[in-house]
C-alpha cells in the first residue's frame, strides 16, 4: 500500500520538521509501505531517506487561499490551509503520475508508526474512505482524518466536485479538510480501527499501530512547560501525562 503525508515549506525551518522526519522514519521501519511526500515547495530543502518519493505540488485551490478574506486576517492561515487541504489532491495526483491503486493511506505528519501487522489495513477497502474519531474515542459521527484509507477510484471521480466544493466555502470550512470530508461522506464512513488513529491522551495502548500525537506535540517539538500554557492542551496533557511520556520517549529514539 502506499503511504502520502504532506506539508509545505513552511515546515522547514520550526521544529515541525522533526515530526515530518519520524513520521517517515517510522513508517520505513515498521511498515512495508511505499512513502511519498506532497511537498509545496522545493524539495532539495527537505532532508528524507532516499527510499522516499518527494513530489512537488502546489494545491490547485491556493489562489483561493491566498485571495480569501479568512487568511487576510488570520495569521499563518495561508500556510496551514495550503498543507492541509494538499491531502485532498492525492487522486489528482495519482492521475497525474499514472499511480492505478485502487487504494491508499494518508497519515498526517504528526504521526508515529509502532511495530506490527498492517495487513488488516489492505482488507478494508472503504467505499469512499475510513477514519476513526476525533478527540471522543465513541464519537463515529465527526472524524478526524490525520490517518485515512482512502478510496482513490471515488474520488477520481469525484475530483472536480471536490475543487470546486473547496474554492466555493472554504471561508467556512473551520477545520480545513477535514469538514469537507465530514460534511460530504460521514454518512459513507468505514470505520478505522482506532488503533490505527491512537492519541496519547487516550492512554497508552499495547495494540496502538498509529501513534498521532494530535493537539499537544512531542515535548522535544513543544516543551510540556509551553504546552501548559495553552488551555485546550492543558486538558489534553491532562487525560494521561503518564502516557504522553510514554510516548514522547518512543518518538525521540528516531532522532
Amino acid at each position: 500500500m502506499k503511504l502520502f503525508i504532506a506539508t509545505n515549506e513552511g515546515t522547514i525551518n520550526t521544529p515541525n520538521i522533526k515530526m515530518l522526519e519520524v513520521t517517515v522514519k517510522s513508517a520505513l521501519k515498521n511498515t512495508n509501505f511505499d512513502v511519498f511526500v506532497i511537498f509545496d515547495g522545493d524539495k532539495s530543502k527537505l532532508n528524507l531517506p532516499e527510499e522516499v518519493t518527494v513530489i512537488e505540488h502546489r494545491h490547485r485551490c491556493y489562489e483561493t487561499f491566498k485571495n480569501s478574506n479568512r487568511c487576510h486576517g488570520e495569521d499563518g492561515c495561508l500556510r496551514i490551509a495550503s498543507s492541509a487541504f494538499l491531502r485532498t489532491e492525492i487522486p489528482h495526483i495519482f492521475e497525474n503520475l499514472g499511480l492505478n491503486d485502487e487504494f491508499c493511506l494518508y497519515t498526517d505528519y504528526d504521526v508515529m508508526f509502532l511495530p506490527g501487522d498492517y495487513s488488516d489495513l489492505e482488507s478494508l477497502k472503504p467505499e469512499v474512505f475510513s477514519a476513526s474519531p476525533e478527540s471522543n474515542i465513541k464519537d463515529w459521527s465527526y472524524v478526524n482524518t490525520g490517518v485515512m484509507v482512502k478510496n482513490v477510484n471515488f474520488f477520481k471521480s469525484n475530483d472536480e466536485f471536490m475543487v470546486d466544493y473547496i474554492n466555493k466555502n472554504f471561508e467556512t470550512l473551520d477545520v480545513w479538510d477535514q469538514t469537507v470530508y465530514n460534511n460530504l461522506y460521514i454518512k459513507k464512513l468505514t470505520r478505522l480501527p482506532i488503533e490505527y488513529n491512537w492519541k496519547p491522551y487516550w492512554g497508552i495502548n499495547e495494540n496502538a499501530k498509529i501513534i498521532h500525537f494530535h493537539g499537544p506535540k512531542p515535548f522535544v517539538v513543544v516543551p510540556m512547560e509551553v504546552s501548559y500554557t495553552h488551555a485546550g492542551l492543558t486538558i489534553l496533557l491532562n487525560r494521561d501525562l503518564n502516557s504522553y511520556e510514554y510516548y514522547n520517549k518512543i518518538f525521540n529514539e528516531f532522532l
